[in-house]
């Protein structure tokens, strides 16, 4: 008869890859590295947050050149200038959504499908949950997927792309949403009311994140875009406006 076994296996899967030799701990080692104080939640953080920081600010740089170039006849003609800002705007928007999707895919709780059709609707970002979001708390009421919406507009935020995010979300069955702009929401004047109807919708168990460009070049930079998602999904629910200017 052979001896039972002396302890349990965990596997843990690499994001890409198939599980190799390394990747497979027992579970003294778990329970070791928990009770030496190195299995600390800054390092669960740090795993599953693997943002490529480089990528994404080079994309926010180039996107930053194209939204600075002007009309000019002499360097343009014979495109007219209604032609140059069409184009101009066109290439903003796939670089800001392409942008959205590289920071999402950084995060290994996340699977990220782009330019999703529906019957309904035409997605910037359908985020699937993955097993490694069972070890986000914040998590577990987002249900198995969300949606995820990009506006590089000129003009300043629009509370109305709040309703129309919650809209999408009743029409995929989805509880969460991420809406990424060019310019914040402000905390004061309309700010407020912003706030108020992000709250009301948190209680209806519709909860929306906001991100600006410059949060996601800081996100980038430190490699802090989930610690961020889940410090606003508590601020939400909790009614704890981010006091933003535009």
């Amino acid at each position: 008869m052979k001896p039972a076994p002396t302890s349990a296996h965990v596997v843990i899967p690499s994001h890409s890859s198939a599980v190799s030799g390394d990747d497979a701990a027992t579970l003294d080692m778990v329970v070791g590295l928990i009770a030496s104080g190195r299995f600390t939640n800054e390092r669960i953080y740090a795993s599953l947050d693997q943002t490529d920081g480089p990528a994404i600010l080079a994309l926010l740089d180039e996107l930053d050149v194209i939204d600075a170039e002007k009309y000019d006849a002499a360097v343009h003609a014979p495109m007219k200038k209604a032609t140059f800002s069409s184009q101009q705007s066109a290439k903003k928007g796939k670089l800001f959504e392409a942008v959205s999707g590289l920071i999402m895919d950084g995060i290994r709780c996340f699977k990220v499908e782009k330019n999703v059709t529906t019957t309904v609707n035409q997605l910037d970002l359908l985020v699937r949950m993955e097993p490694f979001a069972k070890l986000i708390p914040a998590f577990n009421e987002w249900g198995a997927h969300f949606v995820c919406e990009c506006k590089f507009h000129e003009t300043r935020f629009d509370g109305d792309w709040i309703d129309q995010l919650i809209a999408i979300l009743v029409a995929q069955k989805a509880s969460a949403g991420i809406l990424i702009t060019k310019k914040a929401a402000s905390g004061k004047g309309r700010g407020g009311s912003i706030a108020t109807k992000l709250q009301i919708y948190a209680v209806q168990n519709r909860v929306i994140l906001l991100f600006s460009r410059d949060e996601l070049r800081e996100c980038a930079k430190n490699r802090t875009t989930l610690t961020e998602i889940v410090k606003k999904y508590v601020n939400t629910l909790a009614g704890i406006p981010e006091l933003l200017t535009e």
